[in-house]
């Protein structure tokens, strides 16, 4: 009878230590998920703060920031005796990611900041522009009612956001430069596709910069023929109007962008 009793005793003793085994390990695998998920947080906390203050170490802010570095507009008449404008607003990307630049509008302005006249869809050049490069509004059209020596300025309202799409540049090469007979400039040269992918559409912009490296004017031609990837081929840019004052000989240096147009939305 003793004997039984004791062996009674031993498999409730088995039984409620397997028993307490079981339940711990239950209860320390849910402490190991809690302690993980905790440990997770708690990296991704010393991440972002460091004695109390909210820093990151994997990501950093995107800024969209721009400065307006300068602000040009000229006027002058034709052989015909029509008043023309020449604007050029040239903008710097300030931030810290690649800014997508869209159309803009040119107020006129008297020396007092009443409005004369305004402007829209004012065409800029390039689209995309990376952390301290720029992009240069640019408008050649006629005034009416506006004498050729007005003091006029440009009030401009410019439209970038972060760039969505990649900022995708062509190589240009075998540039020439030169007066156009009846005046104007011509800029002839070669593009080439230098992505991966077709360009059915390609912009050819070309900035003109005198002696003190202020721009001076703009020389554009579209490409709306296929260029496949690798693909080499012509471009003639050109103005529309540029003042009389504007030729060759004025021209320091000039930067060529080319690119395929792109749509953000």
């Amino acid at each position: 009878m003793k004997r039984f009793v004791i062996l009674a005793l031993s498999i409730v003793i088995v039984f409620s230590f397997t028993g307490c085994v079981n339940i711990r390990r239950a209860v320390n695998s849910g402490s190991v998920s809690a302690t993980q998920s905790n440990t997770n947080t708690s990296n991704a906390d010393a991440l972002n703060s460091d004695n109390g203050e909210a820093v990151s170490e994997t990501s950093v802010t995107e800024e969209v920031t721009y400065e307006i570095t300068y602000n040009n507009i000229m006027l002058y008449k034709d052989s015909l005796g029509t008043v023309w404008m020449q604007g050029i607003v040239e903008v710097t990307n300030t931030g810290n990611t690649n800014l997508y630049m869209s159309s803009g509008q040119f107020d006129l302005e008297d020396e007092n900041g009443k409005l004369i006249d305004t402007k829209d869809y004012v065409n800029v050049y390039p689209q995309v522009i990376a952390p301290g490069e720029k992009a240069y509004y640019y408008e050649e059209t006629t005034l009416d009612g506006i004498d050729e020596n007005a003091s006029v300025k440009i009030a401009p309202r410019v439209k970038a956001e972060k760039a969505k799409v990649d900022q995708i540049l062509f190589k240009s090469f075998d540039e020439s430069l030169k007066d156009k007979q009846f005046g104007g400039l011509e800029l002839t040269g070669r593009v080439e596709n230098t992505s991966s992918d077709e360009c059915s559409y390609a912009q050819i912009v070309v900035i003109l910069f005198d002696s003190n490296d202020k721009p001076i004017g703009v020389l554009t031609d579209t490409i709306l023929d296929t260029v496949a990837p690798g693909e080499k081929l012509g471009y003639k840019a050109t103005s529309f109007s540029l003042p009389d004052s504007i030729t060759s000989s004025v021209v320091a240096r000039y930067e060529i962008y080319a690119y395929s147009y792109q749509y953000q939305f």
